[in-house]
This record gives structure tokens, C-alpha cells and sequence, in this order.
């Protein structure tokens, strides 16, 4: 099986938490949160999921060794996208962190296989998260276009390169 790259699995949880329900930005980093997070969701109510990424065994166990814990007052809920194959590795997700499985299926229109994720844990919401204010929700929104951005401005380079 071909190993899992961290641009499908930010596009499989894209497709997961769904565009039109909520606002999704990769690699999000903000002055309300003390690290990054791999994929920042908000809810149409204001509150934030953070999605963290890891494609190996190796991303796992760095990971339990960053000091910020994945933990930020803003953070209603915290979740793990990895590989299928890392289930057997999940010790090293926090109890609190829910668990999203990605796994390639075959897809019904074409003869590439797509990811898809599915709920392995439900992660434990933090209650005492805050709901962020309108003005929060417009500057995180202001950001995640800026980034869309920068990753137009990149194709655009690499497609000059190729022609």
C-alpha cells in the first residue's frame, strides 16, 4: 500500500469536516494558541477544533514530547488524523484526542483510490473552551485566505516552470 502524505490527508479532512458547515485553515498559527495547529476547524457556533496530522510512528512519539500538549483555552475539541496502519500505535495519542482513521477506498468515478476518514475515538470536548468573538471569526477567516493565497501564487509559479 502506498504510505499516506500529509496533502491527502489535509484534503481528506477537508472533505470530512465539510467547507460549507465550517471554516477550515491549515496550519493555522495565532496569537490565541501557544503552537500550530495542522488543520484549525470553527464551528458555525465559534468554537475550534484542531486537527493534528501525523503520516508516521516517528510523528507520533515527537509529538508527545512538545510541551504545549495540543492544549489552548480557545480548543473545544482536539483530534489525531493518521494512517490506518498507526492504530496499533495510538498509545502514543492523548486520552483526550479523539481519532480520525484515513484509509484509502476505491473511488466509484475513477480509478484512483481516495482517502477517506472515519471515527475510531471520539475525542473529550473541553468544556470551559470559549466560543471565539465575530471579530476572531473574521480575522481566522482573513488568514485562511491569505494562505489560499499564497497557495495559488505557488501553482502559478510551478505551472510557469513547466510550460
Amino acid at each position: 500500500m502506498n504510505k499516506i502524505t500529509t496533502l491527502e490527508m489535509e484534503i481528506a479532512i477537508f472533505n470530512y469536516f465539510n467547507p460549507r458547515q465550517n471554516i477550515i485553515i491549515p496550519n493555522m498559527f495565532w496569537s490565541h494558541f501557544n503552537h500550530e495547529l495542522d488543520m484549525c476547524i470553527i464551528s458555525k457556533r465559534g468554537y475550534i477544533t484542531e486537527v493534528e496530522i501525523k503520516v508516521s510512528k516517528y510523528d507520533l512519539i515527537k509529538d508527545k514530547l512538545k510541551r504545549h500538549g495540543h492544549f489552548s483555552q480557545d480548543i473545544k475539541r482536539l483530534f489525531f488524523a493518521i494512517p490506518e496502519g498507526l492504530l496499533c500505535h495510538r498509545e502514543h495519542i492523548p486520552e483526550r484526542a479523539g481519532i480520525l482513521i484515513a484509509g484509502h477506498r476505491n473511488s466509484k468515478t475513477s480509478k484512483d483510490k481516495i482517502l477517506k476518514l472515519r471515527i475510531y475515538r471520539l475525542p473529550q470536548p473541553y468544556y470551559q473552551a470559549r466560543k471565539l468573538t465575530d471579530e476572531e471569526v473574521f480575522d481566522f477567516t482573513r488568514l485562511g485566505t491569505m494562505r489560499l493565497l499564497g497557495l495559488k501564487k505557488k501553482i502559478f509559479r510551478l505551472k510557469r516552470r513547466m510550460d
